[in-house]
C-alpha cells in the first residue's frame, strides 16, 4: 500500500511535535532540577533589618548592645551613578550567628558550582543604605569599619567571604580577633570613689566623699569607731580597695551602732568580672545633736544619689552583656559578609527520605526544597525534590522546614529528626530508608518558633 503525500505530511509533523514535546519536557524537568541562586527568604521579612537614618555628611557610628559596632565615615555614600547623596539617608542592618537566623534571611550557604561544599559560620552580616527605595553604594576609596561580636575565636581555617551580587561567595580580605576595648575601656570609666582613709591604730577610720559619692559629703571628717570583737582584717581589706557603692544604715538607734557595707564589680588577672562586698560595724564620733543634722542630710543626699547608682548599675549591666571578643574588618562596600570555613559536607551517610506531605502533592512538579537548619554545623543546607533520595545526614542535631504551595510549612523538629534518623542504624554502605512526619504550621508560627529559639540562645 503506497503512503500519500498528506500521510507522509503527517507522519513528519507527527514527528516534529512529539521531538518539540520531548525537548519541552526535558527542559521543564532540568528548570525543576535547578536550584535557585541568591537570597531566598522563606518568610518575608522572616529577619527583619534594623533600620537607622543619618546625615552623610556626618558619617554614622551604629552600635549593637552585642558589641557589634559599624563606623560609615562622612561624605562616602553615592548613588548607581557614582553621584555623592547628600542629606538624610537610611541605614539597614541585620546580623546572623544561629542556623536559625541564617534560615530566616535566606542567605545560601551552598557554593553554587559545587553543592557538596558549604560556609560554616562564625558570624555574618548584612548592611545596607537606602534613599527613597534607591540602594546605595560606598564612594570608592572608602571604608567601612565593621567589628562583629564573637563568642568563640575563629581558628586560621576561617576566611573572611563576601556575597558578590548577592549570589555567588568569594574569599574577601581579611579580619582579625581582637579584644572589645570598647568595652573595656567603659566599664573602666564607670564612676568609681575615692580609696576612703586608712584607719589609725586605735581603729578609728573616716570615710572620705567626692563626685562618685556625694551622699558621703555630711560624714566628712567624722571619726569612725569599729565596734568590738569584729575581725579587723575585714576593715583593712576594705580600705584598699576602690568601691562602687557605699551604703550605711542605723541598725541600733540607742547605741548609735550602724552597719557600713562596701560593694563592687571587679576582674580578676584572667579579664573575667567578679562582685565583692565587706560590711563592718562602727559607731560615729559625734554628739547628738550633730548627729541629728548629719543623719537627716544624709538621707536627703542618699535618696538623691540613688538614681545615680542605678543607673551606674544598669550601664554596668548593658557592658557585660557585650561580647568580649570581636572579629575586625574593614569593607569597601555594602553587602554582605560572612567570618566563615569552607567545608566539604561530611556525611555520616545518606538517607533515601519521604514526607507525609508527599501523600497529596507532588513536591517534584511544585518543586518544594527541604531545608536543613544544623544548628551544630551553623549552617543552612537546600535540597529540592530530585535528591531526597540522597539525602545528607551531616549529624542529628537537624531541623527540617519545607515551604507548601498553600502558603503553609512543614516542620521536623531536631528531637523528631533524632528519632526517625536513627543515627546509630544509619550505615554509610546500604540504602537508608526514612519516613519523615511533619508538623504544618502558619509562617507567623514558623517564625515566632525561629525567633524564639534565638532570643533563648
Amino acid at each position: 500500500m503506497s503512503i500519500t503525500r498528506k500521510q507522509k505530511g503527517i507522519a513528519i509533523i507527527s514527528v516534529l511535535f512529539t521531538m518539540v514535546a520531548g525537548i519541552g519536557i526535558y527542559n521543564y524537568i532540568q528548570y525543576l532540577k535547578q536550584y535557585e541562586v541568591g537570597i531566598q527568604e522563606p518568610i518575608k521579612n522572616g529577619l527583619p533589618f534594623e533600620i537607622q537614618k543619618f546625615n552623610t555628611e556626618e558619617g554614622l557610628v551604629f552600635h549593637r548592645p552585642n558589641g557589634t559596632h559599624i563606623e560609615i565615615p562622612a561624605n562616602s555614600i553615592v548613588d548607581k551613578n557614582g553621584k555623592e547623596v547628600k542629606g538624610e539617608v537610611e541605614f539597614r542592618f541585620r546580623e546572623m550567628h544561629k542556623a536559625s537566623e541564617i534560615f530566616l534571611s535566606g542567605i545560601p550557604m551552598q557554593m553554587n558550582e559545587d553543592r557538596t561544599k558549604h560556609l560554616q559560620s562564625m558570624g555574618m552580616v548584612e548592611l545596607r543604605v537606602f534613599k527613597a527605595g534607591e540602594e546605595l553604594a560606598l564612594k570608592e576609596g572608602k571604608e567601612i569599619g565593621i567589628d562583629v561580636a564573637t563568642e568563640n575565636k575563629p581558628d586560621n581555617n576561617y576566611d573572611l567571604w563576601y556575597l558578590n551580587n548577592d549570589e555567588n561567595w568569594e574569599q574577601n580580605g581579611v579580619f582579625k580577633t581582637v579584644t572589645n576595648d570598647r568595652r573595656d575601656l567603659a566599664l573602666s570609666n564607670l564612676p568609681s570613689p575615692n580609696k576612703p582613709k586608712k584607719p589609725v591604730e586605735d581603729i578609728l577610720f573616716q570615710l572620705a566623699s567626692d563626685k562618685n559619692m556625694p551622699h558621703l559629703k555630711v560624714w566628712n571628717g567624722v571619726d569612725w569607731s569599729l565596734s568590738p570583737g569584729q575581725d579587723n582584717k575585714k576593715l583593712y581589706r576594705a580600705m584598699r580597695i576602690n568601691w562602687d557603692k557605699i551604703d550605711i544604715q542605723l541598725i541600733n538607734k540607742r547605741n548609735k551602732l550602724y552597719r557600713i557595707s562596701f560593694s563592687a564589680k571587679n576582674k580578676d588577672h584572667k579579664g573575667n568580672i567578679f562582685s565583692e562586698s565587706i560590711s563592718v560595724l562602727a559607731t560615729p564620733n559625734v554628739k547628738k545633736k550633730d548627729m541629728k543634722k548629719i543623719l537627716a542630710q544624709y538621707e536627703e543626699d542618699l535618696n538623691s544619689f540613688a538614681e545615680v547608682l542605678k543607673n551606674r548599675e544598669i550601664e554596668e549591666d548593658r557592658l557585660l552583656e557585650e561580647s568580649a571578643m570581636l572579629n575586625s574588618f574593614s569593607s569597601n562596600g555594602f553587602g554582605i559578609y560572612n567570618i566563615d570555613k569552607l567545608e566539604n559536607t561530611k556525611i555520616l551517610a545518606k538517607v533515601d527520605a519521604s514526607f507525609d506531605f508527599e501523600d497529596d502533592i507532588n513536591a517534584k512538579v511544585n518543586k518544594i526544597k527541604i531545608i536543613m537548619i544544623c544548628e551544630s554545623q551553623n549552617t543552612v543546607l537546600t535540597y529540592n525534590a530530585f535528591d531526597w533520595d540522597e539525602l545528607p545526614i551531616l549529624d542529628d542535631d537537624v531541623e527540617l522546614v519545607a515551604a507548601l504551595p498553600n502558603g503553609t510549612f512543614a516542620y521536623v523538629s531536631s528531637d523528631s529528626f533524632k528519632v526517625t534518623v536513627r543515627k546509630t542504624e544509619l550505615s554509610p554502605y546500604f540504602e537508608n530508608k526514612r519516613h519523615f512526619r511533619t508538623s504544618k504550621m502558619s509562617s507567623e508560627k514558623l517564625k515566632a518558633l525561629m525567633i524564639g529559639k534565638n532570643e533563648y540562645s
